[in-house]
């Protein structure tokens, strides 16, 4: 079988970028699917004991982690009033239990289907663009080259 043309080894650039999309169209239909089920909390637990760890790790070693969010189509959180609030609880859970500064909330990452390529987290050249533009403005005030933590 042969692989689709847009995650073929040669789509990639230095940097490991997928770049063999960005020229192509939106896909009539996004794929993909956000689990957010009511027992987030107890789900979310081995997610939170990683993190910790891993913010150890980072702080040993005189960083800082800043964690944001992936991009998703809008309407698959929008259109369900419970996932809008296992959204909610899923960010406040992470706030409360790991110490690290965030790059926004995750609806700060909600983008309309035209910044899509094929999948609900799939961002194409014009959704790329704008999302890196918006990092950049969330992490702008979080970096303080004067500051050790």
């Amino acid at each position: 079988v042969e692989p689709n043309n847009d995650y073929k080894r040669s789509s990639f650039n230095n940097f490991g970028d997928n770049i063999g999309h960005l020229k192509n169209k939106v896909h009539k239909k996004l794929t993909g699917t956000v689990s957010l089920p009511d027992n987030i909390k107890k789900k979310i637990i081995p997610t939170i004991n990683t993190l910790k760890s891993f913010n150890k790790f980072v702080k040993k070693r005189k960083a800082r982690l800043i964690i944001s969010f992936s991009p998703i189509y809008d309407q698959i959180i929008i259109a369900s009033r419970n996932k809008v609030k296992n959204m909610r609880k899923l960010y406040n859970i992470l706030k409360q239990k790991i110490d690290v500064k965030f790059a926004g909330k995750p609806w700060d990452y909600y983008y309309p289907k035209e910044y899509f390529y094929d999948t609900i987290f799939h961002l194409n050249a014009k959704g790329r663009k704008i999302r890196t533009q918006m990092i950049i403005s969330k992490l702008i005030p979080l970096i303080n080259v004067n500051q050790s933590n």
